[in-house]
């Protein structure tokens, strides 16, 4: 990961060093892909065993892993508590190291509203939490965190504006440029999502479901890909799911805003939520595919 700090962009021009970075990362990407102990980077992740055991499943979907802390003011001065912060593929997970380990807290990308990024400072503002959450660490770290958050979102949901799923907030011009270029980097060396497929769809909805803490059902999946994919349906009909809960069906339809797979959504003779119908007013206005919303014999559920 020393790499980007190695090489002086201004000097060498970011278009090489975005090259000679691609080219590094896409190798260090494939190799952590197969060895669940390297990071994204391809670096050991040295996930303790007592850490691993705190991640249950997210533990193998880890792309990274670093040491912070979190400074408190006392009457006897400034007290720092080491904490773990790891990046999966979905989330963050804050584990604290004293005085036992434990899983402090967990939050989806999307429940990031905003993240500052300085020398010494990260700083997570997170939905439906009053005060942000603050940790101490050097700016190498900062800029690696940021960058990968960013880059993983920009490859999950490619046909969404970044800036309407977070955003980021830098102390200096260089320090926004050294994320930007990571930032690119990895996004390239990851296996991009195509935007128009059934799979990047499918990929989207377990996202969501994460997101909406609302279990991800693997039926959902598996009848997208034998009815919707194999004869070339191009309308999502929630009818087909009515066996499950409407809340269940959230995430599903979420997902149509993120994704150009689906031209057309039908529901007939459902309760559907206000939740549901304010992902489909997003739907609306945010969707660049969908050319047809059918609604028939829908009430409110409350």
């Amino acid at each position: 990961m020393t790499t980007i700090y190695e090489y002086n962009y201004k000097k060498a021009g970011p278009v090489r060093v975005l090259l000679l970075l691609s080219a590094k990362l896409e190798k260090t990407a494939m190799a952590s892909s197969e060895d669940k102990s390297l990071d994204i980077f391809g670096k050991p992740l040295e996930l303790t065993e007592q850490e691993i055991a705190v991640l249950g499943d997210d533990a193998v979907r880890v792309f990274l892993r670093r040491v912070l802390s979190v400074e408190t003011h006392t009457k006897k001065g400034i007290v720092s508590d080491p904490k773990t912060l790891v990046v999966s593929s979905s989330r963050c997970h804050v584990i604290a190291q004293k005085p036992s380990v434990k899983l402090e807290t967990s939050f989806n990308f999307l429940k990031i509203t905003l993240i500052e990024c300085s020398e010494k400072k990260l700083v997570f503002h997170l939905i439906g939490e009053g005060r942000p959450r603050e940790f101490t660490t050097d700016r190498k770290n900062g800029v690696t965190i940021v960058g990968l958050i960013l880059a993983q979102l920009k490859n999950l949901f490619p046909v969404t504006p970044l800036d309407t799923l977070i955003k980021a907030s830098y102390s200096t011009e260089s320090i926004n440029s050294e994320v930007s270029l990571l930032h690119e980097s990895l996004r390239q060396a990851m296996d991009s999502s195509d935007p128009n497929s059934l799979e990047s769809f499918i990929t989207i909805y377990g996202f969501l479901c994460d997101l909406h803490n609302i279990p991800y059902i693997a039926e959902i999946s598996s009848y997208l890909r034998a009815a919707y994919w194999t004869h070339g349906f191009r309308e999502l009909n929630l009818r087909d799911f009515e066996h499950f809960s409407i809340r269940d069906l959230l995430p599903l339809v979420a997902t149509l805003r993120h994704n150009n797979y689906f031209d057309s959504f039908s529901v007939d003779g459902m309760k559907v939520t206000g939740e549901v119908f304010d992902e489909l007013a997003h739907t609306l206005v945010h969707s660049q595919t969908l050319k047809k919303l059918k609604l028939t014999n829908c009430s409110l559920k409350p």
